[in-house]
């Protein structure tokens, strides 16, 4: 069940991926439901913001959506533009997502193709994508490349 109360130590830094990788484990503990996570993170590393979860994205990340600001791009590109507003208007210097879904460690073929994409749009915006993550039902793993390409 997902913690409602974590003790997150906004103050300490977590400058290593195990030290990410814990935190937000305690925090969100297990897979209720599929949905994604927005974690954002300070310059020194720290959390920051709000923790949002979210749900209610297209199923394919290539999708285009119009914009009045972007124009025509992929939901991918959208969110990726939608998560560097955010972190600006909370003072992040980067961001994490957390792929909440009930199940094993494996990565869904639907999740992998968002991971990929939110890498690719990363890079293309500019947003600091510090680490993307798997909730499942036994914790939470750090995606790696190798899970996604």
């Amino acid at each position: 069940m997902t913690n409602t109360e974590p003790d997150l130590h906004l103050e300490r830094p977590l400058t290593t991926d195990d030290q990410l990788r814990l935190t937000l484990e305690d925090a969100l503990e297990e897979a209720i439901m599929p949905q994604l996570w927005f974690i954002f993170l300070d310059d020194e590393s720290r959390l920051t913001g709000p923790l949002m979860p979210g749900d209610g994205y297209p199923a394919d990340p290539s999708d285009l959506v119009e914009t009045d600001d972007l124009g025509i791009v992929s939901a991918a590109h959208l969110l990726s533009a939608r998560l560097q507003l955010i972190a600006d208007l909370v003072g992040a210097a980067s961001v994490a997502l957390v792929w909440e879904r009930p199940g094993p460690d494996a990565l869904p073929h639907d999740t992998r193709t968002w991971v990929r994409a939110m890498a690719d749009a990363s890079r293309d915006s500019g947003l600091r994508l510090r680490a993307q993550l798997l909730l499942h039902d036994d914790g939470l793993r750090m995606l790696v490349p190798d899970d996604f390409v």
